[in-house]
């Protein structure tokens, strides 16, 4: 026991660091973090609505992706039977909430629990912080690939229209 007492206080670090440590935080950072979280969190919850009725308009409701929903379907085993038409939707909006929230968190933890001023406290919202830009980094890797599936979909339109157009049909036709 006395042996990971002695590693514990090894690489712990030392009261002169954590003071500076502290007074870094409550000096330089609490406050940016506190408005800049409590920004994303903001710009997250106008942009979450935008993207899913993006999504659910462009993408799910077209009847290029529900006919491979349904051919999907005809192949999925029986343990997949829960999938649902806007899963993939419901799940991209869940994330965003989730990442709403933890962004949300982590300004609030800054002027609450930041305030104590204690070294485990402000390793703590050092650690929200951390998690919340983690699922920011997340959800942009999920909009990006969503994105790229949509951008797909439109070359593919895309290059049938030009296709129609060049065998004589009309390039206007509608979506």
């Amino acid at each position: 026991m006395s042996d990971l007492h002695s590693l514990i206080l090894s690489i712990w670090p030392t009261p002169e660091f954590q003071q500076w440590f502290i007074d870094c935080y409550r000096d330089a950072i609490r406050s940016s973090m506190f408005t800049g979280f409590l920004s994303l969190s903001g710009f997250l919850l106008s942009a979450t609505t935008f993207i899913v009725i993006q999504m659910k308009n462009e993408v799910f409701d077209r009847p290029e992706y529900l006919e491979r929903y349904r051919v999907s379907q005809k192949h999925a085993s029986k343990s997949n039977s829960k999938s649902t038409v806007y899963g993939p939707l419901k799940r991209l909006s869940k994330i965003l909430t989730s990442t709403i929230c933890i962004s949300l968190f982590a300004s609030v933890a800054q002027i609450t629990i930041g305030l104590i001023g204690t070294f485990e406290t402000v390793l703590f919202c050092y650690s929200v912080a951390l998690i919340a830009i983690g699922f920011v980094f997340f959800v942009l890797w999920l909009i990006a690939c969503n994105l790229s599936a949509w951008f797909k979909d439109l070359d593919e339109r895309a290059e049938d229209k030009l296709a129609a157009s060049s065998s004589g049909g009309s390039v206007l036709k509608s979506n």
